[in-house]
């Protein structure tokens, strides 16, 4: 999925995650990723609710908050400082 996602092949690398969450419906890396292509193809309500499930260390919740981050900006085309530094803060620790 993450190669799909990488190449833009958006399509592919939705279906590519479905077997991934079917195993393991809480698999963060897995989410993430769901969401990204979510969040390309513009479905930001989905993308909102996959990242609204990852949990784990301190790297991924970091990227949760980057990822809210370009969701809430390609949305509505403001740009979350506070949550860009809440993700710069999570990421070094």
């Amino acid at each position: 999925g993450g190669l799909e996602l990488s190449e833009g092949h958006l399509d592919a690398a939705r279906q590519a995650h479905g077997p991934a969450l079917a195993k393991g419906p809480e698999n963060p890396r897995a989410l993430l990723n769901l969401a990204a292509v979510m969040i390309r193809q513009g479905d930001f309500p989905a993308a909102r609710a996959l990242l609204k499930r990852v949990t784990g260390t301190p790297e991924l919740r970091a990227r949760v908050q980057e990822s809210l981050a370009v969701r809430e900006n390609r949305e509505s085309g403001k740009v979350d400082l506070m949550r860009l530094r809440l993700a710069a803060r999570l990421s070094r620790s």
